[in-house]
């Protein structure tokens, strides 16, 4: 008796058993993709928690590491610190130790004075400003400047946005943590062809970005100045294993080069400073937990530059805007809302597409601040203005606070471009922009209240176009 006589004498019901056959395929496929997917939900949670617990207890006073640093700092490297990253990516012994240099030792006097700092600046976050109005400023950016760093570490936070360009995590003495972002590119020089996105971060857009919504009185952006630090006495001595992958080290000594990808160039560049120092700036780690509520493509009709359009075909005046823009969340909240006119103006100032809204959920003092991060992609253009998108908020609904208002109108004899100028002549890494930066400035500014007044003739007076 043959197999097929067999198999048709047991009488088996085919359809049920292809089907049962087919259910038990399906319910092994997807115990894969649950335990796949769970295994990705443990990993983001747990990068997820390293951010929040970054974020909420960034300006803890790193005494241990300031400690340690105090103690082996004057006289040993940590082997961590000594290796050796080829071209190709390959560890090797650092041979040459003349390049990895102890950081300079400092004592206790030097890391209670910065912790004091630090302290003042947690301290005055709160939910109208991250910082105040007082000369205590200058204080935190000279600190940021000046600071010793204890630890040099790689933004890299998987699903929580690292940018466009590296970025460096510095632990400075004190315990305050600060973003670093190297200048691989012309200092203030606008992008090629007027693509904002192209090519690296600027960390001279970043730097004037903060001195400018200062002097308008939006200070709800981290401090941020700018820096030149060393490679071989700063870098190395304090630098993590996955941030000395970044590094290739010639033959020559007096030859490092920092690594870079820049996504939108889709290649690795090399940074090979003559004097070991590289220029860039530096950002405040604001000390609380952040929520990002602005997400593509509903939170703003300016993010995304299809829009344009769209957005521009509207009109003047007829409260699109207005009455589309608040059905978002959070911005049904007023203060949210009114947010967006100041940044409408300060984005029309400075030509930005990339902008990004967070606020402190930490149910702290500070709980519900709006937080403007991440200014590197500003002042990429003076050639041209972008009417239609930027100023949409403007002219749709016609209205502005009265703060801002009031403090634009102090430019009016003074020019905003010269207040500018002077602020970043006290940078550390002045000048910041090229002079055609300061022109566009000028002219965006008389547009902004070319339309403020037509606004004003519009509704019958400035009282009802003031909030």
């Amino acid at each position: 008796m043959d197999f097929f006589t067999k198999i048709k004498r047991m009488r088996i019901n085919w359809p049920i058993t292809l089907l049962a056959s087919l259910m038990a395929v399906l319910l092994v496929i997807q115990i894969i993709s649950l335990n796949g997917r769970l295994l990705s939900q443990n990993k983001d949670r747990s990068r997820r928690d390293l951010y929040e617990e970054e974020v909420q207890y960034g300006n803890r006073a790193n005494v241990e590491s300031d400690q340690d640093f105090i103690n082996t700092g004057s006289n040993n490297i940590h082997p961590r610190n000594s290796v050796n990253v080829n071209s190709q990516g390959d560890e090797s012994p650092l041979v040459d130790s003349t390049i990895s240099k102890p950081c300079p030792a400092y004592n206790q006097e030097v890391v209670e004075k910065y912790h004091n700092i630090w302290m003042w600046a947690n301290k005055n976050i709160n939910s109208d400003e991250l910082y105040p109005d007082s000369p205590e400023v200058d204080g935190v950016l000279d600190a940021l400047h000046k600071a010793p760093i204890v630890k040099v570490d790689i933004l890299d936070l998987d699903n929580f946005e690292a940018g466009t360009s590296g970025k460096w995590i510095l632990t400075l003495a004190g315990g305050q943590k600060a973003v670093f972002k190297p200048l691989m590119e012309k200092m203030g020089e606008p992008k090629a062809h007027g693509y904002c996105n192209y090519g690296y971060e600027m960390p001279s857009s970043e730097i004037a970005a903060w001195r400018l919504l200062r002097l308008l009185d939006i200070r709800n952006a981290p401090y941020a100045v700018g820096r030149k630090v060393n490679l071989r006495t700063e870098i190395i001595p304090a630098a993590t294993p996955k941030f000395m992958r970044k590094l290739v080290i010639k033959e020559d000594p007096d030859k490092v080069c920092y690594v870079d990808k820049c996504p939108f160039c889709k290649t690795e560049n090399q940074l090979c400073p003559r004097d070991l120092r590289i220029i860039g700036s530096v950002v405040y780690w604001v000390p609380r937990k952040l929520k990002q509520h602005t997400r593509r493509p509903l939170f703003m009709p300016f993010q995304i530059p299809r829009r344009k359009k769209y957005w521009g075909s509207i009109g003047f005046n007829n409260k699109t805007f207005c009455n589309m823009i608040p059905k978002i969340p959070p911005y049904g909240n007023p203060e949210y809302f009114r947010d967006l006119f100041d940044f409408a103006v300060f984005d029309y100032l400075t030509y930005h597409y990339d902008t990004k809204h967070y606020t402190i959920a930490d149910h702290s003092e500070a709980h519900g601040l709006t937080v403007r991060l991440d200014h590197g992609r500003t002042f990429c253009v003076h050639r041209k203005d972008e009417d239609q998108v930027f100023l949409a908020p403007i002219y749709q609904c016609c209205t502005i606070r009265r703060k801002l208002f009031e403090k634009l109108q102090e430019f009016k004899e003074n020019k905003l471009s010269d207040a500018l100028r002077d602020a970043l002549k006290e940078d550390p890494l002045y000048p910041i922009l090229v002079e055609q930066h300061y022109q566009a400035i000028d002219r965006r500014y008389n547009k902004i209240m070319d339309t403020f007044d037509k606004c004003a003739q519009a509704q019958k007076g400035y009282a009802s176009i003031l909030l």
